[in-house]
């Protein structure tokens, strides 16, 4: 995808506005599937010279770009309140179903996730935007906007994935079987990334160590934060005495038996949780 997105120049003589603006669509995916902050940088920049003109963005593309620069920009720890003003401004502009639940997934989700870089007040109540990003998943479910949904899900999973408490082991269940059975890999390869240190921040290593095998032997699927998810695993899984045997074991699992196992020992901490 990098040499291809070098290739294309929006830039380019005679180019509809529309080619350029998939082309600078198509850098923002590049950056969020890096993490690239400098293209992000260049991203955003260029959708504020854009969005001071009179022709206006296509509003699917201008809401997908919000999205890729906000992520990035806020696991970089950098402000994101432009971002969520910017969508807020779409979503009072616009009816589309989809577009009003992505642009509310940058809005919720940032306040959620980084209150502290987009200006959230103190007294913002967390459940408020849980309930707000779960009524856009819905939302976009109603639609079939299978993509805005699943994207939905992931910016639920993040502050679950921070506290670390095995209660959570049912609705990470839950994402993970929707993600497998839309047949988004993408989205599976992220979620996995991000699950991998809550095994062991859990209790139990032995997933993270399997995990780690199969994303280390599978560096095709490396997703946003990779090299962050998999150094925070390491340090996580030091002391396991069989690190190596599992790792080995990840690594010869294909990503529909390394689901079906993550699945398989999430149902097994709901379970131990419940009868706790």
């Amino acid at each position: 995808m990098g040499r291809l997105c070098a290739r294309l120049d929006p830039d380019a003589v005679g180019l509809p506005p529309l080619d350029v603006e998939m082309i600078w669509m198509a850098r923002a995916n590049l950056a969020i599937a890096t993490g690239d902050i400098e293209l992000a940088h260049s991203v955003e920049a260029w959708l504020e010279l854009r969005s001071g003109e009179d022709a206006a963005l296509d509003p699917i593309i201008h809401a997908w770009l919000i999205h890729h620069i906000a992520v990035i920009k806020g696991f970089a720890g950098e402000d994101v309140s432009v971002q969520l003003a910017d969508a807020t401004r779409l979503a009072s502009r616009w009816s589309c179903p989809s577009l009003r639940a992505l642009a509310h997934v940058v809005i919720d989700g940032g306040r959620l996730n980084w209150p502290n870089l987009c200006g959230t007040s103190a007294g913002d109540q967390a459940g408020d935007h849980v309930d707000a990003l779960r009524a856009a998943a819905q939302q976009a479910r109603s639609v079939g906007a299978v993509l805005v949904e699943r994207v939905t899900s992931n910016w639920l999973l993040i502050p679950m994935l921070g506290r670390a408490i095995s209660d959570d082991a049912v609705e990470l269940h839950v994402t993970l079987q929707s993600h497998h059975d839309a047949r988004l890999r993408m989205f599976e390869h992220a979620y996995l990334t991000n699950v991998m240190p809550w095994f062991a921040m859990i209790g139990l290593p032995r997933g993270t160590a399997t995990i780690l095998g199969f994303l280390t032997a599978n560096p095709a699927v490396e997703s946003f934060d990779f090299q962050g998810g998999v150094a925070k695993a390491r340090l996580l899984i030091t002391d396991l005495a069989d690190r190596d045997e599992f790792e080995r074991q990840g690594a010869g699992m294909d990503i529909d038996t390394l689901v079906a196992y993550v699945l398989h020992e999430l149902e097994q901490i709901a379970a131990t949780t419940v009868n706790g």
